[in-house]
């Protein structure tokens, strides 16, 4: 009985060191847990806070070109409207002079009306205006300045390729 007893004794001493070293791994685990849980927590706060950065600079860049492009219609349509209105001006007076003027009247405008008419004659007619509507969003394409841990994906550009302006070179020709 007192062998079967020290046995026991025994077993219950290495059941209590058992226990008590699982409960130190135990907490050893969970603190590496929280640990590691923390570092991912503030990881990914940096990185979402990078992507909103990202997400603002790109509402930056379609906004800048959106400025930008309706800056240049807005002169364009300036110069077109003033063209258009010395244009109308002219051909409403000489049109009134023509058919409600006095002889009179006509021969002593003659001079300048001609003068204003070849001017506008000889006018260039207006380029054709091209306002490129050309904005793309890049998805795939990575930021250069990232400077987080994970590359950030998504650019706005608002060039084109032009298949006039490449050249293929062919190495060993």
């Amino acid at each position: 009985m007192r062998e079967a007893l020290e046995r026991v004794r025994s077993i219950a001493k290495q059941a209590a060191g058992i226990s008590t070293r699982l409960q130190g791994d135990s907490k050893r685990i969970e603190n590496r847990c929280n640990q590691v849980q923390e570092e991912v927590g503030k990881f990914m706060g940096s990185y979402m806070r990078a992507v909103e950065e990202h997400h603002r600079r790109l509402d930056d860049q379609i906004n800048q070109a959106r400025e930008e492009k309706l800056q240049s219609i807005e002169l364009q349509q300036i110069e077109v409207q003033k063209r258009l209105r010395d244009v109308k001006d002219v051909v409403v007076f000489t049109d009134e002079l023509l058919t409600e003027g006095t002889d009179v009247e006509v021969l002593s405008f003659v001079k300048p009306i001609l003068k204003k008419l070849e001017r506008y004659s000889k006018l260039e007619p207006l380029p054709e205006i091209r306002i490129t509507e050309n904005l793309q969003f890049l998805p795939r394409e990575i930021v250069d300045r990232s400077e987080n841990i994970c590359p950030l994906y998504g650019i706005i550009t608002t060039q084109t390729v032009s298949p006039k302006h490449c050249i293929l070179n062919q190495e060993g020709k």
